[in-house]
């Protein structure tokens, strides 16, 4: 088991999830008190998460399917949309 503080665990990641991976159990100290664990997860075993069919949900939606549909257009509504596109 590895202690280390939060900048050095910063600094060195990489490093540090190497060593996780390879099974050992690292602790992270903030400020002289331990705040975290880095522990190997073990993936043996689990499902892959799956989400819902939603299809049926999309499809009881109201219009507006492009992107560029939903934007408000015009300067009557106080919206610049060409802003919006721009960031």
């Amino acid at each position: 088991m590895q202690k280390i503080n939060v900048k050095d665990a910063r600094r060195n990641i990489s490093r540090l999830l190497d060593r996780v991976n390879a099974g050992e159990e690292i602790i992270i100290f903030r400020r002289g008190k331990p705040v975290a664990r880095m522990l190997q997860v073990d993936n043996q075993g689990s499902d892959p998460v799956r989400f819902p069919e939603r299809s049926a949900f999309r499809s009881k939606l109201p219009g507006c399917w492009g992107w560029k549909a939903c934007l408000p257009v015009g300067p009557d509504n106080g919206y610049n949309y060409r802003k919006f596109l721009t960031g």
